[in-house]
């Protein structure tokens, strides 16, 4: 997956221009990610800042990790991932 990973972000950034972007400027957009990386959010913002969007989050922070366990990913990715976003982004 880390092969595709920089041109995967490249087209979501890409997409995200195009809906905000005049003259299609979607009334929302929703971009599902786990969004850990500091970087990815701060373009985010920038594309919405550009073209005069708000930013919300919506985060779903469970108190007992297991509740995160319902799909079928790796335990060990998900405890990565949990911990990221405990110690570095909140």
């Amino acid at each position: 997956m880390l092969e595709a990973s920089e041109q995967a972000f490249e087209l979501l950034f890409t997409k995200l221009k195009m809906v905000t972007t005049f003259p299609i400027n979607a009334e929302f957009v929703i971009v599902d990610t786990t969004g850990l990386s500091e970087s990815f959010r701060d373009q985010v913002v920038e594309i919405a800042n550009e073209n005069s969007y708000n930013v919300d989050l919506v985060l779903f922070d469970y108190k007992n990790i297991r509740e995160y366990y319902s799909s079928d990913r790796s335990k060990k990715l998900i405890d990565n991932h949990v911990r990221r976003l405990r110690t570095e982004v909140i």
